[in-house]
């Protein structure tokens, strides 16, 4: 029943009934996607698949993913002279982010934490489209996040997408889904390359910065 109850409430907000999404409603957003997150309510064991009301939650997820993403809720940073990211100051000038990444976060580590348990294998139609759709919108965040947030944030999403991949793309060769799992080795190439990039303009950063301190 709290399964059901909470997937209707992340459609309702998904499907974009009401947008932009309000503060209240991003409130009780934050605190539903901390409650699927504490409770386990997408938590399976290795191997096993998502049923049916699971995968409407799982998709309303990643739609959740997407409209906050679109929403700029990752952008918690703004670009300086340079054309390297830098951080907001004051932490005001973006408020709307602030509290849409509170319900980033969680999606992003429970739609992560369940990518293993959808692909050809099991679920029908259904499991593979949303894992298809979930593989993108993981990338669309990595790239976001990248560019959105300061150094040590954008490494830590970065961090999170390879680990979950990695087992992801075990549990799918486990299950004989080599499609999946091809599908998952590329985007850990292409996460692997946003964080390479994302380490040079930091270091481009901190190599002007001390020629500033320097020159001063």
């Amino acid at each position: 029943l709290t399964l059901r109850l909470v997937g209707m409430a992340m459609q309702r907000a998904a499907r974009g009934e009401e947008l932009p999404w309000g503060e209240k409603l991003k409130e009780g957003m934050s605190r539903a996607a901390m409650l699927i997150e504490e409770r386990g309510l997408l938590k399976k064991p290795d191997g096993m698949h998502l049923n049916e009301d699971e995968l409407k939650l799982a998709s309303s997820l990643v739609e959740v993913m997407r409209v906050g993403r679109e929403s700029m809720g990752w952008h918690q940073v703004v670009v300086g002279q340079s054309g390297a990211p830098a951080p907001l100051r004051p932490p005001s000038i973006q408020p709307s982010a602030l509290t849409l990444l509170k319900i980033l976060q969680p999606c992003l580590r429970i739609v992560l934490s369940v990518l293993g348990n959808m692909g050809r294998a099991e679920g029908g139609a259904g499991a593979l489209e949303l894992a298809k759709s979930a593989l993108g919108e993981v990338q669309l965040t990595v790239h976001a996040a990248s560019t959105g947030l300061a150094f040590a944030g954008a490494r830590d999403v970065g961090l999170l997408v390879l680990a979950s991949l990695r087992k992801a793309i075990r549990l799918r060769e486990e299950a004989g889904d080599e499609d999946s799992a091809k599908e998952m080795k590329d985007l850990v190439i292409i996460v692997a390359a946003e964080m390479s990039q994302r380490h040079e303009i930091e270091a481009i950063t901190r190599r002007e910065g001390e020629a500033e301190g320097g020159g001063g």
